[in-house]
């Protein structure tokens, strides 16, 4: 008789291990589970901040390389309206050449050491004034307009 309780103990106890080794195992794996899929997703985010950062410094070597070049085109239709004594005809189709390859450009406009209007090349069907302050406003509401 005390070998069959003992047996039965031994059965219960093995019964009530199988019992609960699923839930332990759960207890133990979710965690693990959880930790991992953290990782994962954190490892996911890192990568797409790094392509994202790539991606924002060549967009912004690609810019400053093409102000850059823009600003040299500018600075040489400078330098030959100094040098050469360009006449207003050569300097607005110039500045329409430039206006059409850029489309950054609104309006190139040449000034008098007066801040008198001498030429100006723009899409803009509007006449800039002469005045500096009123010619500024006029640039900005056509360049409001233009947005």
């Amino acid at each position: 008789m005390y070998n069959s309780v003992a047996q039965s103990k031994g059965f219960i106890s093995r019964y009530r291990i199988w019992y609960w080794l699923p839930l332990l195992m759960i207890l133990i794996l979710l965690p693990i589970g959880l930790q991992t899929y953290q990782e994962v997703t954190k490892k996911e985010h890192q990568e797409n901040i790094d392509v994202l950062t790539s991606d924002l410094y060549w967009l912004d070597q690609t810019i400053q390389s093409r102000l850059a070049n823009q600003q040299t085109q500018v600075l040489n239709l400078v330098q030959d309206v100094e040098r050469l004594n360009l006449p207003h005809s050569a300097f607005s189709e110039r500045g329409s050449k430039l206006i059409e390859s850029n489309q950054e450009l609104v309006s190139v406009s040449w000034f008098d050491a007066q801040g008198q209007l001498l030429s100006t090349t723009s899409p803009i069907k509007q006449k800039i004034s002469k005045a500096p302050i009123e010619r500024d406003l006029i640039e900005q509401s056509g360049l409001d307009a233009a947005l």
